[in-house]
């Protein structure tokens, strides 16, 4: 159904921006675009250049702290006048119109690479662009878009309706639906604005050279004091340099891998659409409650559980496991107890731990394992192994001023938290699963020093009791328990009873 020009349908909640294609002679819609988008949203219009074979609709829309993103309805048109051909330049005039844009739409343009079974001309057109254009990429669903009733039976139909969004760094999803009586399926694109944002993929590969030279002409953050506050503001500025850095020389090492389903589901989606294009052509009331039939089971069949609901069992589970006893059992136990946290607390910090220097922590560096894991920031270890010099002073320079302030920065203390189920145990349980945390790469280089530090300075004043075995250098749980077996055979000897007390926590075992 095309909207005639003049007629906005009203939404509750919602405002319309549209722009409709009018051919002048007749005073009709040719087509256009448009935008719902929900009152409660902090949004505005914004105009676009001037397009010759698109038709295009943009608004900006503010999320939390992040800059504003453009949001473009855009259609790319496949006709004569434009021979056919993808228009690049309407589309780049887009593209280059914002700095955090998402552009979303039919595009016509069907690739292998986002699970087309062929690829045209528009594909090839746009897929070009975009691996010539840094932080840009192609959000397509793995299922067909468009359903076309003269296609012989058993062709795959194409996915040419997508989302290509320019730094745009959330998590999303995206997927395809069949509300809609029309032969372009409705598809929902989904960015999880209050989740924690991406940047960059782990699989990269990295033109070190490049990314040297790069970041040898970034500005350092110094910070203008040596307060918390300044220290936590060069930190952060530290890593959107390297990541910026590490974007600009890298691309991605694999393809994305397509959605491996299973051949009774594929067969499901091949009966399912082959009912639809049946009904386009007889419009059987029976086939159309057929069709319906199909479409309440679902586009890829009923999902038991979708990873984002496992993730939030498993971290109510944690929370669950992590919470502070706070049921006082006994008052004056729990007073004395928080009488002795608070002296703690209160007690003067150490403050003449030795400062850091340039090869202590380039010696760290060095023996790094180049495949661990990194943390929030995606800063890996390899990276620290090809910061230049200059940025590693830097960095000795931040590490002294933080330990000089008692400090630990927020940024480093936030993990990537990765559950592993625990051995011979049901994995259909939250409680049975061990959390690994991811952290920074910058932060285990400053707990490497502060550690170091730490430990000279408790060595060099004896103030690490002889009982302590954990986390000692040279020490092992294994030896204190020989101590514990002489204790009790001396015991024996000396016709003595033993007493012991064994604390642990479950669900750390």
């Amino acid at each position: 159904m095309k909207l005639q020009p003049g007629l906005d349908p009203l939404n509750a909640n919602y405002r319309l921006h549209k722009d409709d294609r009018i051919n002048l002679p007749r005073t009709r819609t040719d087509g256009g675009t448009a935008i719902y988008c929900k009152n409660s949203y902090d949004h505005n219009r914004v105009p676009l250049p001037t397009l010759q074979y698109m038709d295009a609709t943009a608004i900006e829309i503010k999320f939390n702290n992040f800059p504003p993103i453009r949001i473009v309805s855009a259609y790319a048109r496949n006709t004569p006048e434009n021979n056919r051909k993808f228009p690049d330049k309407d589309f780049l005039k887009i593209l280059n119109s914002g700095q955090n844009i998402s552009i979303a739409g039919d595009l016509n343009a069907a690739h292998r690479t986002w699970s087309n079974a062929r690829s045209n001309a528009f594909g090839y057109a746009l897929r070009k662009i975009v691996n010539n254009k840094s932080n840009v990429r192609i959000v397509a669903p793995h299922t067909p878009t468009h359903i076309n009733a003269s296609s012989r039976t058993g062709a795959r139909d194409p996915i040419i309706d997508l989302a290509v969004p320019k730094n745009i760094p959330f998590n999303h999803d995206i997927r395809v639906i069949d509300d809609l009586e029309s032969d372009h399926l409705p598809v929902i694109l989904t960015l999880y604005t209050g989740s924690a944002l991406i940047k960059i993929p782990d699989q990269l590969s990295t033109n070190w050279e490049n990314f040297k030279f790069l970041l040898n002409n970034k500005p350092l953050p110094i910070p203008p004091s040596s307060s918390n506050d300044d220290l936590e503001i060069a930190i952060r500025r530290l890593g959107n340099n390297i990541s910026e850095a590490l974007i600009e020389t890298s691309k991605p090492k694999f393809k994305q891998p397509s959605l491996k389903l299973p051949s009774e589901i594929k067969a499901k989606i091949r009966h399912k659409n082959r009912i639809w294009k049946f009904w386009q052509r007889t419009r059987d009331p029976a086939v159309k409650s057929e069709f319906r039939t199909l479409s309440r089971e679902g586009a890829l069949g009923s999902v038991a559980n979708h990873p984002l609901e496992k993730a939030e069992v498993i971290a109510d589970s944690l929370q669950k496991q992590f919470e502070p006893n706070t049921e006082a059992e006994n008052d004056r136990f729990t007073a004395r107890t928080q009488r002795k946290t608070k002296r703690f607390l209160d007690a003067p910090t150490c403050l003449d731990l030795e400062k850091t220097t340039p090869g202590e922590v380039q010696e760290y560096i060095k023996k790094l394992k180049i495949n661990k894991s990194s943390g929030l920031d995606l800063i890996r270890n390899r990276i620290l192994k090809n910061l230049p010099l200059r940025f590693v002073l830097f960095i000795v320079l931040l590490f002294n001023l933080l330990m000089e302030n008692c400090h630990f920065p927020k940024n480093w203390k936030t993990a990537v938290v990765v559950s592993i189920l625990k051995p011979n145990s049901d994995d259909t349980r939250p409680q049975n699963y061990r959390p690994i945390s991811l952290l920074s790469s910058l932060s285990k280089a400053y707990e490497f020093v502060l550690l170091n530090h730490l430990n000279q300075h408790c060595i060099a004043r004896n103030i690490i009791i002889p009982e302590q075995h954990g986390f000692v250098t040279q020490c092992s749980t294994v030896i204190h328990l020989l101590r514990v077996t002489e204790l009790i055979h001396h015991g024996f000897q000396n016709n003595q009873a033993t007493g012991m007390l064994f604390c642990g926590h479950s669900q750390s075992l």
